[in-house]
């Protein structure tokens, strides 16, 4: 079976993959963009080429020879210089609710005007961890209803440093958890 390599959107990380991770059936990479997890710089210093050369060396060091690679909303932005940089091994591309800007123009240059200039009257806008009622509502509302004890580690993604086997991980409360087979590579944090 071909590898999957699945690329995390704006402001998440890899982790983002993990309730999907132990659903698929063979080889998966849920990797870090430069900036997150595996991979920390300042986020003024990340630029397109610098995610296709991370993503190009997470695939090397999987040792992957063909890879479906699987991005997910911002990700659009970065997907074409990484299907570049991993040239022949990609078999397929999958973009999941992505941004992609039209040819030379940025993700924010998509935006509505009105929704723009709301950008602009912020003034100098430092990337945070999402406040947990926000995630709650932008990251949670289509999950299936969920208990307190099930939604509280999933709020806790967006505040916590480490590993993320150091918290439980909910998981559908109508499937049982299949645990991650061994030959999956995991998400690094």
């Amino acid at each position: 079976m071909i590898p999957i390599v699945l690329v995390h959107g704006g402001g998440l990380d890899g982790r983002c993959w993990d309730r999907l991770l132990p659903e698929l059936d063979g080889p998966a990479l849920a990797v870090d963009l430069p900036g997150r997890g595996a991979h920390p710089a300042p986020f003024g210093e990340v630029t397109f080429a610098a995610c296709a050369d991370a993503v190009r060396g997470d695939v090397e060091v999987a040792g992957f020879d063909e890879v479906v690679v699987v991005g997910h909303s911002l990700a659009g932005c970065s997907l074409p210089s990484i299907l570049d940089a991993l040239g022949e091994r990609v078999r397929h591309a999958v973009f999941v609710a992505c941004t992609v800007p039209d040819d030379g123009r940025s993700a924010f240059d998509m935006l509505d005007p009105s929704i723009q200039q709301m950008i602009r009257d912020a003034g100098d806008l430092q990337p945070r961890p999402m406040h947990p009622a926000m995630a709650k509502d932008h990251l949670i509302h289509d999950f299936c209803p969920a208990s307190p004890e099930e939604v509280q580690p999933v709020l806790r993604l967006s505040q916590r440093r480490g590993k993320p086997e150091n918290q439980p991980r909910p998981h559908h409360p109508h499937r049982p958890h299949k645990p991650r087979p061994p030959d999956r590579v995991p998400a690094r944090c």
